[in-house]
């Protein structure tokens, strides 16, 4: 829970910085011909006649902070803006951009005269066309909470979309009380749609594995099973057998301990590198997996790196985070060095 409060503090903290472009002046100049604002002319509160400033703006909406004496007029895509005489700035501000603060001197006019009127052009941010594309991110469980680029995206059964600018990259965030956390990237084509499956696991190893699963041949998976009692004699004997080379013998004799997890691990490593029996991806996953599920530390980095090349399970770099996450914790310096490697190059985050 207190993750989850924390991504959305996070998230909250976000949304109150707001982008924006400036608007930007293409002309500000004097118009001694322009007689508006003598012939409609304005006083201050000294009685003095005002200066007209006409802001050309093609938009509605925009509001005006200064001398400003009196309401502004908008006036087909122009504002008439009556200032004191003497000023010398006028601030604009517009909903679709960032506040402008116009200093007259930085145009040719220290100060506005009285009974003199002037042309001010404004221009809006140009917004560039954008390609839209959908993203959809299937996620289980479907309690999860689903975060692109610090904003929460609506889901239901387990299923978020949203549309979002193509060509560009962006980061995600799936997150659920008791769950680890997945975060990855993505790049949004224009072509195509981009869909995502997210599996979270159960931060217990036990409750929750990951989606991908061996099948194992039952011709390879026949075992004497023996008392617990026994099984450190003879896990001894195997180990004995498997220093001297005897590989047959020690793959006969971690298999009448099958439910030990360092014989599983074991049992595993002889199958995945072909000693004292035929060589099997299958077979390897199959039993580093019983023995990751135990929490041996070898066996879930080892299976993790099964997920990384695809090696008798579906290719999962997701998964192998998985694995190598459980191991890391433990210390195993494999792990967190494989770890560091796939952050290193965005393998699955």
């Amino acid at each position: 829970m207190k993750q989850i409060i924390a991504i959305l503090l996070f998230i909250l903290s976000g949304t109150l910085i707001v982008s924006s472009q400036e608007l930007k002046v293409t002309e500000f100049r004097a118009v001694p011909m322009d007689l508006s604002a003598s012939t409609h002319m304005r006083r201050d509160a000294n009685g003095t006649p005002c200066a007209l400033v006409k802001v050309q703006l093609r938009a509605t909406g925009a509001s005006f902070e200064g001398n400003i004496v009196g309401d502004t007029q908008f006036r087909t895509n122009e504002y008439w803006v009556y200032l004191t005489e003497g000023t010398k700035m006028l601030r604009i501000k517009h909903i679709s951009a960032q506040p402008l603060m116009v200093r007259f001197a930085d145009h040719g006019t220290e100060s506005l005269l009285s009974k003199n009127t002037y042309e001010l052009s404004v221009a809006l941010p140009t917004v560039p066309t954008q390609t839209m594309q959908q993203v959809v991110i299937n996620f289980t469980p479907e309690s999860a909470m689903v975060i692109i680029d610090g904003k929460v995206i609506k889901s239901t059964g387990g299923t978020a979309t949203t549309t979002l600018p193509a060509d560009n990259e962006y980061n995600y965030i799936v997150a659920a009380e008791g769950y680890d956390t997945s975060e990855g990237a993505f790049r949004l084509k224009a072509t195509s749609p981009t869909r995502l499956n997210i599996q979270l696991y159960k931060e217990s190893a036990s409750t929750q594995q990951p989606t991908g699963t061996v099948n194992l041949p039952a011709t390879n998976n026949t075992s004497t099973t023996t008392t617990a009692t026994n099984a450190p004699t003879i896990y001894a004997q195997a180990n004995k057998e498997y220093n001297a080379e005897n590989y047959a013998k020690a793959m006969q004799l971690y298999k009448q301990i099958p439910d030990d997890k360092n014989a599983q691990f074991q049992i595993g490593y002889m199958y995945d590198n072909g000693l004292g029996t035929t060589q099997s991806y299958t077979d390897a996953a199959y039993w580093y997996r019983k023995a990751a599920e135990q929490g041996e530390a070898s066996a879930q980095c080892y299976l993790g790196i099964m997920y990384s090349y695809g090696r008798g399970v579906t290719q999962s770099y997701t998964d192998a985070l998985y694995w190598y996450r459980k191991a890391a914790k433990q210390g195993y310096a494999t792990a967190q060095n494989n770890l560091g490697y796939m952050y290193l190059n965005g393998k699955g985050v």
